[in-house]
């Protein structure tokens, strides 16, 4: 309803018609599901306004698109509603129902105040629009977030005055508009008077220039005549020294044919590079040789230290020679130390052997020779058992040892244990694979180391033997027979047969450790005398060595003479070359720094020489300027063409310048570029022109050329006047007579053409100021009258709208006191824009009593919060009672009565009730179920939105309850309304 109403919070004027879509329906909003209902494109707000009595019914439609524009609104007179068919029919059809109404849609930024009028039609407080959250209102003003500036505005929106503040905003325009033109003026005035200035001092330098102009002219007249006065002198001096002049200039172009010869090979940077990095590389290879040949030098004095040492020790071993030849005591050294090896070989055996002999001996000494001593070992750390080797503790008889050390021999690493100790032994020698115990039947219980019994009786040969080998013995000796030749032992049984008669005693300890002992003394005897032997032998080398070393010298001494003499020959040559080794370096190096200086010095021996060619090339340039010059001044006669050129002969030329009869000279030396000049006048007669032509030619020019720089100065903002004067400073420099008569020539002309202008130019300024001064005079006039409208306005402007505020004080003053309350006013301040980048500002604070003879609160002061909200709605009704044409209004108040107490509803509904009546106003209020009983009483009409279910996302058709004639609360019809309406 506040959209179709032109609610202006929904600000559809800008960008609030984007917003209005959230109306359409939306399945996810609404928790229907999107698989089973389709989003809504578009949809629409209906209404007819008519009479209170049903005439002059006038629809309205507004249309709500997805599409921009998103707000249309069409309007047509008479009642226009779809009311045939189903739901679903009218909803198919709606899109051109609407399209059929009216002739031209109206937009979002029009349709409010063509149909409504520019004050607000509806005041709308809802929680929001669409998805936007409202703003701060008037009925929130306890709140604290509305201040005095938006309830000012909102005040004066409510009353209807809001286009009073856009009255003066035209004045304002126009007024910035005149003062605008006004500044113009006065910066066109300013510009003006800068150019008639510049124009007034640009006619003072043109009456300058005629001055300088004049002056120029006059010397230029004089220069022509000392011109012909310079060349009657010119021609008699050429004459005497033409022939001289001719010698000089033959003998300066010799010179510079030399010199410009110089300069082109210093020009050759290639040349030169080449010739330095040649000269750099020539003193590297002199220093390099240099350094070989001092390096050489060196080594060769070198040789020649080692030639003489080598050659002395020759000479002092020589000396004592004994005459065997070097070759002989070759050989007989060789055969010594095949000897002397020989005799470290034999040493080294013997070495062994005593080294074998004395441990063999230990550990026969100890019993454990072999790999008994391994077994007995092994046996005593594991189980701590003790054993004895089994030939270790045989006694044999001196004429049975052949036999039994054969029948023993294969049981020589044999260890004895007692039976007992048999398992552990056993156990114990599990890593040692091999090894061979031997053990007394179970019935004895003898240990190994038990002393023999006198009983015991051992077979025929065995003295004496371990206990525990008696059985093992007896058995052997049983099994085993001796052949004496050739004397071997057999076991028939087992058919082995070893071999005897053993060198060296195998069985027994004492007889094992007695040979063993014989063997280590012959072991370090054989030790010895081979010691002896390499110590002789040492001797007789070192012998043989010193005589091969003298044979050897006597025979080289020849050589070594030679190698001497040569080393000595070489050295000689070296150091006679050597100097000229230096002094070929010195001269690179020499070369080298020319070369270098030659290449950084390029350019200043260029600079030089440019400088000499230069001086050569003036003083060539002037004598052939002096030749061509005598020449020409001997053919061209130059004083007849300067007397036509002046109009005058030499003789008026010399009275021009008041010079004296005599003034040409006899005698010449030089080549006159002028006439001498004459004596000073005497005193009391006109001053002589002293000046030469060219002074005074340049004389002429300078001040000419003055005018020029004086004018191109102005040129470098404006330009030169006339083209002449432009083509005349774009002259060539080069000939500056032709460039001063061209700039002489277009400055007369120029001059000439504006004397008369500048002769009136005074006036014309003063006239032309006067008329401008009055213009602006007027533009001023004209600002303060728009100042003083605007002022008027805009006093007019601020007492309607304090006239609207004092309205509305009195009717809040009003509502507050019909309300048992003690009394509100509005404090206000309204201050007008002072530009129209600006607005009015209106601040309004709102204030009440809270007893009879209390202060006026401001609205924002924490009190009781239902009288706030009381306090709020006065506001609201106020501004509405205040305001023109009130009647048609309508007022949204969403939540009626919300958060208020039984007595402040009803003071609230009341105050409401009150206004509406009395003043034609429309008020929509919502309110729930629970606050019917109070507010059914006082309404006129109720809508009744029913909320079918959670599981429904529509409500269901919205009931509307009124009064019959007799007072009676009747429900109304669709069909009522319109009937009554189309009657």
């Amino acid at each position: 309803m506040a959209l179709l109403l032109g609610d202006p919070e929904w600000q559809i004027t800008s960008n609030g018609t984007a917003n209005t879509v959230n109306l359409l329906f939306e399945p996810v909003i609404a928790g229907a599901s999107t698989q089973l209902v389709d989003a809504a494109d578009r949809g629409y707000i209906a209404g007819v306004f008519a009479e209170s009595d049903g005439s002059r019914p006038h629809s309205v439609w507004l249309q709500i698109s997805n599409d921009s524009p998103h707000v249309q609104v069409r309007q047509h007179p008479g009642v226009h509603l779809l009311t045939d068919g189903t739901d679903d029919e009218r909803h198919r059809a709606a899109p051109a129902f609407y399209q059929q109404l009216g002739v031209e849609a109206l937009g979002s930024s029009e349709y409010a105040n063509q149909l409504y009028g520019r004050s607000p039609k509806v005041l709308a407080y809802v929680a929001s629009r669409g998805q936007v959250r409202s703003r701060p209102s008037l009925l929130k003003l306890e709140a604290g977030t509305y201040s005095p500036d938006h309830i000012g505005d909102a005040l004066i929106t409510l009353s209807g005055r809001s286009s009073l503040l856009e009255h003066d905003k035209g004045q304002r325009k126009a007024l910035e508009d005149k003062r605008a033109k006004y500044a113009k003026a006065l910066q066109r005035h300013e510009e003006a008077l800068a150019r008639e200035d510049t124009m007034l001092r640009e006619a003072e330098a043109r009456d300058e220039l005629r001055r300088k102009i004049g002056s120029a002219e006059g010397d230029r007249r004089a220069a022509l005549a000392r011109g012909l006065l310079d060349e009657a002198a010119r021609l008699r001096s050429a004459e005497v020294l033409l022939p001289q002049t001719a010698a000089a200039l033959k003998t300066t172009a010799d010179l510079l044919e030399h010199l410009e010869a110089q300069k082109a090979a210093a020009s050759n940077l290639t040349a030169l590079e080449q010739a330095c990095e040649t000269a750099e590389q020539t003193k590297d290879q002199c220093l390099t040789d240099l350094t070989n040949a001092q390096t050489e030098e060196r080594h060769l004095g070198e040789e020649l230290a080692e030639a003489q040492k080598a050659l002395d020790e020759a000479r002092t071993l020589s000396a004592a020679h004994a005459g065997e030849t070097a070759a002989a005591l070759q050989e007989e050294l060789t055969l010594l130390a095949q000897q002397t090896a020989e005799a470290e070989i034999n040493r080294g055996i013997a070495q062994r052997d005593a080294h074998t002999y004395k441990d063999q001996l230990r550990k026969a000494e100890q019993g454990q020779a072999g790999l008994v001593g391994e077994v007995l070992h092994s046996l005593a750390a594991e189980e701590d058992i003790t054993g004895v080797g089994l030939l270790d503790q045989i006694d044999l008889d001196d004429q049975t040892r052949d036999r039994w050390e054969a029948a023993l021999h294969p049981w020589r690493d044999a260890v004895c244990v007692a039976h007992t100790d048999l398992p552990a032994a056993l156990e114990a020698l599990n890593d040692l694979p091999g090894a061979v115990l031997i053990t007394e039947g179970p019935d004895r219980n003898a240990t190994a180391t038990s002393p023999t019994s006198h009983e015991t009786t051992w077979p025929a040969g065995i003295r004496s033997a371990p206990e525990p080998a008696r059985q093992f013995l007896h058995a052997l000796a049983a099994q085993t027979q001796w052949t004496q030749q050739p004397p071997h032992s057999s076991v028939d049984a087992l058919g082995v047969h070893i071999v005897g008669s053993f060198p060296n005693p195998t069985v027994g300890r004492a007889a094992l450790c007695a040979h063993l002992r014989t063997r280590y003394d012959e072991a370090l005897l054989s030790q010895q005398r081979a010691e002896n032997l390499i110590k002789h032998l040492a001797r007789r080398v070192t012998l043989a060595e010193a005589e091969l070393k003298r044979a050897q010298a006597f025979e080289a001494l020849p050589q070594l003479v030679k190698v001497h003499r040569e080393a000595t020959d070489k050295l000689t040559h070296r150091r006679r070359t050597l100097p000229q080794v230096a002094t070929l370096l010195e001269e690179a190096v020499d070369a080298w720094a020319m070369a270098k200086a030659a290449l950084s010095g390029r350019k200043q021996r260029i600079e030089e020489l440019e400088r000499r060619i230069r001086e050569t090339n003036v003083t060539l340039q002037n004598c052939d300027g002096e030749r061509r010059e005598q020449e020409a001044v001997i053919a061209r006669d130059g004083a007849s063409t300067a007397a036509a050129a002046l109009g005058l002969d030499a003789d008026a030329a010399r009275t021009l310048l008041n010079w004296p009869a005599d003034w040409l000279p006899t005698q010449y030396t030089q080549l006159l570029a002028e006439a001498p000049l004459p004596p000073a006048a005497p005193h009391g007669e006109p001053p002589r022109e002293r000046r030469s032509a060219a002074q005074l030619h340049m004389a002429a020019n300078a001040t000419v050329d003055g005018c020029m720089v004086a004018l191109s100065l102005r040129a470098g903002t404006s330009g030169y006047p006339t083209v002449a004067l432009a083509h005349a400073s774009r002259l060539d420099n080069a000939d500056l007579d032709a460039k001063a008569d061209a700039a002489l020539q277009a400055l007369s002309e120029w001059l000439t053409e504006n004397e008369a202008a500048d002769a009136d130019i005074h006036t014309t300024v003063e006239k032309v100021r006067a008329e401008r001064l009055e213009e602006n005079a007027f533009i001023s006039r004209s600002v303060e009258t728009l100042a003083e409208e605007l002022r008027h306005t805009q006093e007019v402007i601020t007492q309607r709208v304090a006239g609207a505020l004092d309205n509305i004080t009195t009717a809040l003053d009003q509502l507050n006191r019909d309300a048992g309350l003690f009394g509100a006013d509005l404090h206000y301040q309204i201050d007008p824009p002072t530009d129209t980048d600006h607005g009015w500002r209106c601040s309004v604070t709102p204030r009440w009593r809270r007893n009879p003879n209390g202060p006026m609160l401001a609205y924002d002061t924490v009190t009781n919060t239902a009288q706030e909200k009381l306090f709020s709605i006065h506001l609201v009704l106020a501004a509405l009672l205040a305001a023109p044409h009130a009647q048609g209004r309508v007022l949204v108040l969403d939540e009626l009565g919300d958060s208020l107490g039984q007595e402040h509803r009803r003071e609230v509904l009341s105050a409401i009730t009150k206004v509406a009546t009395a003043h034609g106003i429309t008020v929509l209020g919502t309110c729930q179920d629970t606050l019917m009983r109070d507010v059914a009483p006082v309404c006129g009409q109720i809508l009744y939105f029913q909320y079918p279910s959670k599981s429904e996302y529509l409500n269901r058709p919205t009931r509307m309850f009124g009064y019959d004639p007799q007072a009676g609360r009747v429900e109304l019809t669709a069909e009522q309304l319109t009937r009554r309406l189309a009657r």
